[in-house]
């Protein structure tokens, strides 16, 4: 399997910007999603007027990518994210990209959850200053790890697709026989 300079170009990038919606969420994660979408659709255009491998590549990333995300949206196990490897990706991305904080809601003043000013009193509790904020949210976390998922089988899918047809088409690359 080879790679191009313009395509390893790519891939950091889509990387950077998936890392980035991890660790910002809101608006970067639209942006994010919102580039994979229309690279999907890029794909499809490519997948039905394009020829040879570029064909072929477009063809196994839409597959790749939208069938990814129409067998997650209509899984009935998608409530229950712990069976799938997305599931576990959640997880990881709860535990090295989401902090949690409080705010004070008088002065906006920032505080760490051990700050001894926001631990629970049960005489003030109904008049607490401090609000709690977790950042980026549990769906936005969610959301990327889908994108991510998407874009990343998409890719392979692409990748696989474009091999295959090298392969049968007698243009292999690898100097393996063609048979």
């Amino acid at each position: 399997m080879r790679f191009s300079i313009r395509e390893l170009v790519a891939v950091v990038a889509a990387v950077g910007l998936g890392l980035s919606a991890f660790k910002l969420g809101g608006m970067t994660l639209s942006v994010f999603s919102a580039l994979v979408a229309m690279g999907t659709l890029a794909a499809i255009i490519v997948g039905l007027v394009g020829t040879g491998a570029w064909r072929a590549f477009g063809i196994g990333f839409a597959i790749g990518t939208a069938g990814y995300l129409v067998l997650h949206l209509l899984s009935p196990l998608s409530a229950s994210d712990d069976q799938f490897l997305s599931g576990e990706a959640t997880r990881l991305a709860r535990r090295y990209f989401q902090r949690t904080f409080y705010i004070n809601r008088e002065t906006g003043e920032q505080a760490e959850p051990d700050d001894p000013r926001v631990q629970p009193n049960p005489a003030t509790m109904p008049f607490t200053r401090w609000r709690r904020v977790t950042q980026p949210s549990t769906s936005d976390l969610t959301a990327a790890v889908h994108t991510m998922l998407a874009l990343l089988l998409g890719y392979l899918g692409g990748k696989f697709a474009s091999a295959v047809f090298r392969v049968q088409s007698g243009n292999r690359t690898d100097g393996a026989e063609t048979g």
